[in-house]
């Protein structure tokens, strides 16, 4: 079987172009030449060779890998008032750095003994339908002007990813498909699958590429603790954490974001949906999203003595990033949802492979989750009025900032059900007509304050 792949891996795509597989010629009679062929012109095949013959995909130069990281390391553009934060450093204990670890084995990831087969050559085709679009970044100014800019860097940075939610990228659309269409996580020992023997592999421009995990945690400066590698099933602060900061018994796929009260820890758990999970919207919370959360505020759950069980999520956040990476192409592929915005996280792999990106057509634009995108979201009825849920289900409305609600320094702030004297009206809702006759007031005698009358449906994505 022969690719007619004329080195499409190596150059930018057009749109609409495809792979072809020609399997009109004898698989037992390869023509003359065609085996030196495959070996020259294709680039996957080629890569795999170059490995074979030097051994030297992954096995990169400490001190050129030291000095790569020191160029290319994060800068955050913080306000003064993450300044201060920075020097008045909250009393939580902070995640490691990503450290390298030491091997006593072989210390290069396992590698393909294959080239593209027709599955990785459709998933390819599949993926030029999809819109590749830039990702959503935190934006500091917005959190700033809702007062909670604190709160959301600070719990960020214990669940150990706030580099990678703050530090923009440019996107690569081309090379990003390249990455979802062979992407893959690979075990050493694939009986005993483990932080210290995980790797990500990909193909991109033609290149075998692959790292460990804690390498690409030390690159995207994640977190290096917790170091499990799968998301547990049960988890046993689920109900009562999920029944203080929304209502009820936790369930995956019937818990929805929008019910979660506090506005700082409402937009934590959207940045950790569309950074670690490829969720555009606002939408159900899954095992793995609420154990990322549990993280960000594990320290004041400890310290609150609120009857939380207390439970150490053991799963590795560079681990949910890779993993997201891995799926998404079965989601772009088989969903109805042809759009992704997780790609421009791809850019530091492409610039640490040393990829020369010249080549390839590249989208400088860069987008954040701002206040449009929240209130498109339903989490911001307006640039200053916050939209949640109480216990009882009924839409209530208030004005940001208000750090003296919004805190995670006071306990209760978290659980967030603020006093019917800070609430507000619906920006939104229609102005009474003054020629309407009177009509009869239903409204309950009882915390009247908290009925706002006819609300818009509000519901998640």
């Amino acid at each position: 079987m022969q690719f007619e792949m004329d080195e499409l891996l190596k150059k930018p795509m057009l749109d609409g172009q495809t792979f072809e597989i020609d399997e009109g010629i004898d698989q037992l009679q390869p023509r003359e030449g065609m085996i030196e062929e495959i070996l020259t012109e294709d680039p996957l095949e080629l890569a795999l060779v170059r490995a074979d013959a030097e051994q030297s995909v992954v096995n990169i130069d400490a001190d050129g890998y030291a000095k790569m990281l020191d160029s290319a390391r994060i800068h955050f553009t913080i306000f003064n008032r993450w300044h201060a934060l920075s020097n008045q450093p909250r009393e939580r204990e902070r995640p490691a750095r990503a450290v390298r670890h030491p091997r006593k084995h072989n210390n290069k990831p396992p590698r393909p003994t294959h080239g593209p087969d027709k599955g990785t050559v459709a998933r390819y085709n599949a993926l030029l339908r999809v819109d590749m679009l830039p990702t959503r970044f935190c934006h500091a100014e917005t959190l700033a002007d809702l007062g909670i800019d604190e709160d959301v860097f600070e719990t960020l940075h214990a669940i150990g990813i706030a580099p990678l939610c703050y530090t923009t990228h440019e996107l690569y659309p081309d090379l990003a498909r390249q990455v979802l269409a062979t992407a893959t996580i690979t075990y050493e020992d694939s009986n005993a699958p483990s932080y210290a023997n995980c790797s990500f592999s990909f193909m991109a421009d033609g290149e075998y590429c692959s790292l460990f995990l804690d390498k690409l945690n030390e690159m995207y400066e994640t977190a290096n603790e917790p170091k499990g590698v799968a998301v547990a099933k049960k988890f046993s602060p689920s109900n009562a954490f999920w029944d203080c900061i929304a209502n009820g018994n936790f369930t995956p796929g019937k818990a929805y974001q929008s019910q979660i009260r506090n506005p700082a820890l409402r937009v934590i758990a959207q940045i950790i949906s569309n950074l670690l999970f490829a969720k555009e919207l606002t939408s159900k919370v899954t095992n793995g999203e609420l154990q990322t959360l549990y993280v960000g505020i594990e320290d004041e759950i400890r310290a609150s003595g609120s009857g939380i069980p207390i439970q150490k999520v053991k799963t590795n956040p560079g681990f949910n990033f890779v993993t997201m990476i891995c799926e998404r192409r079965h989601c772009l592929m088989h969903g109805s949802n042809k759009k992704d915005r997780s790609c421009s996280l791809l850019t530091p792999l492409f610039k640490h492979f040393g990829i020369d990106l010249r080549k390839y057509s590249v989208n400088k634009e860069v987008q954040y989750l701002d206040i449009k995108y929240l209130m498109a979201c339903h989490i911001m009825r307006d640039a200053e009025t916050y939209n949640f849920f109480d216990k009882t289900g009924t839409q209530l409305f208030t004005k940001l900032p208000h750090p003296e609600i919004t805190r995670f320094s006071v306990f209760d702030n978290i659980r967030f059900l603020p006093p019917p004297e800070l609430l507000c009206t619906d920006p939104r809702a229609a102005a009474p007509d003054a020629d309407m006759e009177d009509v009869e007031d239903i409204t309950p005698e009882s915390e009247p304050s908290y009925d706002l009358g006819v609300l818009a449906d509000v519901t998640d994505d």
